[in-house]
């Protein structure tokens, strides 16, 4: 295939795949919260449960929120509840 069809076939493809990613972005934002079971762990210092591991906080901190800006929509106008 000459190089100039096969970048065009790629660059299609690259837009589809933007196409499905922001539907898919849309599907997430329109997602309502669910309450999670308070589940109960069992650890060698004896039971624990879910809500007494993260402390006050209303939701919880992950490490890779930052990699969110990364890319091309960044986190599409989600932002924690919280400050930490």
């Amino acid at each position: 295939m000459a190089y100039m069809e096969t970048l065009k076939k790629i660059n299609d493809g690259r837009q589809r795949i933007r196409a499905i990613l922001g539907e898919m972005r849309e599907l997430q934002a329109a997602i309502e919260p669910e309450q999670v079971e308070d589940y109960e762990f069992s650890t060698p210092a004896g039971p624990v449960r879910l809500s007494e591991l993260f402390g006050h906080h209303g939701d919880l901190f992950c490490t890779a929120w930052h990699i969110f800006d990364l890319l091309p929509a960044g986190t599409d106008g989600w932002k924690p509840q919280y400050n930490y």
